[in-house]
Order: C-alpha cells, then sequence, then structure tokens
C-alpha cells in the first residue's frame, strides 16, 4: 500500500487542513481522508499532522510508503529527530524544536509501525495522488474556517469505474509530458517566456480537466 500526504495552512499562520490518499501497489484508489487542524496552525504542522493521520489509518503489520511533498517532514523524522532526541529535543543552536509535541508524535508511530518508511515525493509536478492529497488538504482547511476540526473520511464508494480510471491515468501522462516539455523549453533561450507561460497554462488546464473527471465520475455513481 502507499499512502499520499499534504498539509496546508492559508494563510500561514492561519486556518489549515490535511489530507491522506491511500491506493494499493498498483496506484489504485482505496480510500481518502481529511483532517480539519483548526483556524491557528501552520503549514509544517499540518505536514506532520498529515503522515501521523496515515500512520493512524494503517494496520500494523502491512508493509506501507507514505509520501509526502514536504522535505521538512522527511528530514526530520529520518535525519534531524535522532540528534533531537539526543539534545533533549533542543536544536544544534540550543533552542526548543518547533512542533515538538507532534514530532514526538510522529516519533512514536514510526515505532509502532516499523514496516512503514517515509518517502519525498517532489509536489505539484504531475503526480495524480500527490496532487489530490494537496486538495484534500486545502478541503481540510475550508473545514476549518467553517469551525469543524478532526478527522473526516471522505471516501466515496467506487469513486472512479475502470474507465474513468484509465481516463484518469491517460492524463496524467500528459501532464508529466508537459513538465518535460517545460524543463525543455527552458533549457532554451528563444521566447522562454512566452513558451514557459503556454506550457504552464496547459498544464493547468489538463490538471483542472483531471479533477473534473473525478468529480464528474462521483457525480454519476450518485445518480
Amino acid at each position: 500500500m502507499k499512502v499520499y500526504t499534504d498539509g496546508s495552512a492559508v494563510p500561514n499562520p492561519g486556518p489549515g487542513g490535511a489530507g491522506a490518499v491511500f491506493v494499493d501497489d498498483d496506484e489504485d484508489f482505496i480510500k481518502e481522508i481529511v483532517y480539519a487542524g483548526g483556524e491557528d496552525t501552520t503549514n509544517n504542522r499540518m505536514e506532520i499532522q498529515a503522515v501521523i493521520m496515515a500512520f493512524d489509518s494503517l494496520p500494523l503489520d502491512e508493509s506501507v510508503t507514505i509520501y509526502t511533498d514536504s522535505q521538512y517532514v522527511k528530514k526530520g523524522i529520518t535525519e534531524w529527530i535522532t540528534n533531537w532526541v539526543k539534545r533533549g529535543w533542543l536544536t544544534a543552536s540550543g533552542a526548543r524544536v518547533k512542533n515538538m509535541s507532534l514530532w514526538k508524535e510522529l516519533l512514536a508511530c514510526t515505532k509502532k509501525y516499523p514496516n512503514v518508511t517515509v518517502e519525498w515525493v517532489k509536489g505539484h509536478n504531475g503526480n495524480r495522488w500527490n496532487e489530490r492529497a494537496d486538495e484534500l488538504a486545502s478541503l481540510g482547511t475550508d473545514y476549518s474556517t467553517q469551525g469543524l476540526t478532526g478527522i473526516q473520511d471522505v471516501t466515496q464508494p467506487d469513486t472512479v469505474d475502470n474507465e474513468t480510471s484509465e481516463l484518469l491515468k491517460e492524463c496524467d501522462q500528459f501532464i508529466n509530458c508537459l513538465a518535460d516539455l517545460k524543463k525543455r523549453v527552458l533549457a532554451k533561450n528563444a521566447d522562454t517566456d512566452r513558451k514557459r507561460a503556454n506550457v504552464e497554462k496547459n498544464l493547468e488546464k489538463l490538471q483542472i480537466y483531471m479533477a473534473y473527471l473525478r468529480e464528474a465520475s462521483v457525480d454519476i455513481e450518485d445518480s
């Protein structure tokens, strides 16, 4: 199993939310959850909370990879935290570690779930489920502005049928092609700004279309 997570606060600090999408090893959808983090939080806190939320929703004995697009979370749990603990939760400069309570909770999760690893994925780079986790984090932020808190399971039954799933995969391929094209355009000197603007505009259109397909599939199932 794989879990894609994301967190956000808008503004930062401000209302925040976290999202997690659960997929199988073939990247097929399983479920998704949202966390409403309240009206006064930070982006970093929600990024950590998203991973904690993912851990807490997993079976104990399953091998799982949790993906985060936050280098703060990835490096924090895999590199920095050992020295933080040794120093009594102090940084190298002697300051208290920020978000210490959440880091302690996340550390406990890694010990409770030894078969789970946390990896980094580049955000906003055409990864279908990373983009969906971002949408869920925004949804959690919306919930927070409405006064809601806590975890919400927002999974829709049969959210994506087989035909729609294939269409979404094709959209992912188009987006990856555009991302590659963007890199090649930026490597050239002629008309770089104009071409970059066109590529980014088309990439945004495809991302919107992919999200539309997902929502349309839910509407069809519910009709």
